[in-house]
């Protein structure tokens, strides 16, 4: 997953540069840019640690947010008519990871893929399962600079498709939605944060 995250910030980053070029120059925004940097607090928010997340949810109490990580056994997209969702079970648990509203499988995410999750812990059927969080850079864009470029560049560069609070592998080579996560990551018209 570091090796995916690595690529696809390189990929903003040189996307973000081709932004900041064309702002600074032209007479009509340079200002406003050099203005929107000195306002920004901070640089970047720290990334996720991978290594640290749980590897199920035996330890988690229902209504509490933690991080999870592991290796997806199932995507399925659960359409019904209320809150459809894709649930995701991970190899060598029970544990199932829900993702409402969106389908993971067209951002490539398949089986046998790592994945990192961020989410609150709820009871389903009986069972405790993750509901992820949706956590994109319009949130952060006020305080955070690398935000403010994510947000002005996912049009063409979009670092966290979705608004997922997730983290995932590149699909594997010979599988069946091997360009779906570079399809969710590149030309998309801008959205609004969830």
């Amino acid at each position: 997953m570091r090796v995916a995250r690595m690529g696809r910030r390189a990929a903003f980053l040189a996307a973000s540069l081709l932004l900041l070029r064309a702002r600074l120059s032209s007479a009509r925004t340079v200002n406003t840019t050099a203005e929107i940097a000195r306002s920004r607090t901070k640089l970047c928010r720290s990334e996720p640690r991978l290594r640290t997340a749980a590897r199920s949810l035996r330890e988690a109490a229902p209504g509490s947010r933690t991080r999870m990580r592991g290796r997806v056994r199932e995507v399925k997209w659960i359409a019904r008519p209320t809150i459809p969702y894709t649930r995701v079970r991970l190899q060598g648990t029970e544990t199932e990871v829900h993702v409402h509203y969106k389908n993971l499988q067209r951002l490539g995410i398949q089986a046998d893929m790592a994945i990192w999750v961020a989410g609150k812990v709820e009871e389903v059927s009986g069972a405790r399962a993750l509901i992820a969080e949706f956590e994109g850079p319009g949130q952060h864009a006020r305080e955070y600079w690398e935000d403010w470029l994510a947000d002005e560049v996912r049009s063409s560069c979009d670092l966290y498709p979705e608004v997922l609070f997730m983290e995932w592998d590149y699909p594997p080579a010979g599988g069946t939605h091997i360009a779906a996560d570079v399809r969710a990551r590149l030309g998309r018209r801008r959205r609004e944060d969830v």
